[in-house]
């Protein structure tokens, strides 16, 4: 426990407990999470997707929220400050325009997030594409 804390947080293994550690583990098709803000919930479903998008070749997920900028400053921020750890896959996943104008993070085994928000223009293109999962 002694080397965990000394760590960089950036460093730390996710550990998610409580309801963060419900999401991440469940297995349902549909999972709602409330509660208030700042209790993991978001952190504990991008935790699980990422895990996912390196497990899974060819996976494809969708995040959107109501709008762009506001997913821009909330989940985008905590994926690419938290979720993702500097390894060689984080490079590689963010590569290309600044998060402002990111609207799709690759990774190397071919899975992807497309990120959009139900006021930009592309919504309409993603409303009738599939998808593996789905963050709202």
């Amino acid at each position: 426990m002694a080397a965990l804390a000394s760590l960089h947080e950036a460093q730390r293994p996710y550990q998610p407990f409580g309801s963060a550690e419900e999401i991440f583990y469940s297995k349902d098709r549909i999972l709602v999470a409330s509660g208030p803000a700042g209790t993991g919930k978001s952190r504990a479903i991008l935790e699980k997707l990422h895990y996912l998008l390196c497990k899974y070749e060819r996976l494809r997920v969708l995040i959107v929220r109501a709008t762009r900028r506001a997913l821009t400053e909330s989940a985008l921020y905590t994926f690419e400050e938290h979720v993702l750890a500097d390894g060689d896959w984080d490079r590689y996943i963010r590569q290309g325009p600044s998060r402002d104008h990111r609207n799709t993070y690759r990774y190397p085994n071919a899975s992807m997030i497309r990120v959009a928000g139900f006021d930009d223009k592309s919504a309409d293109r993603i409303m009738s594409t599939e998808w593996d999962f789905i963050f709202i």
